[in-house]
């Protein structure tokens, strides 16, 4: 579990408080199977003074997967990602919502 807090540059030039969440649980079910979870969210807010606008950016991602190692070095895996984003500039908003599954081939040397 990683819990930060900073103030970020924007590419507009004024400040952004940003508080970050990230955990990570990784459980080995068996000699082949690994399972893994991410979740990531990021809450931003910045406030323009010179153009008194205010902006946020809401961030969510979480992402699950079950690993199977096939041989000594080689694993596959299944990815399942969902992602959510939400921002705000002034008086205009935009959602967004993602999901996504994939698949993984690792090689790990010794």
């Amino acid at each position: 579990l990683l819990v930060s807090q900073a103030i970020v540059p924007s590419s507009q030039g004024f400040e952004n408080s940003q508080i970050s969440v990230n955990l990570l649980a990784r459980r080995r079910l068996s000699e082949f199977f690994t399972g893994i979870i991410r979740i990531n969210f990021i809450d931003q807010q910045a406030i323009n003074t010179l153009q008194r606008i205010d902006s946020s950016f809401i961030l969510f991602t979480a992402n699950t997967s079950l690993a199977w190692r096939f041989s000594r070095n080689w694993s596959t895996s299944a990815v399942y990602t969902y992602r959510r984003n939400n921002s705000e500039f002034g008086d205009a908003s935009q959602l967004g919502e993602s999901n996504q599954v994939g698949a993984t081939l690792t090689y790990r040397w010794d």
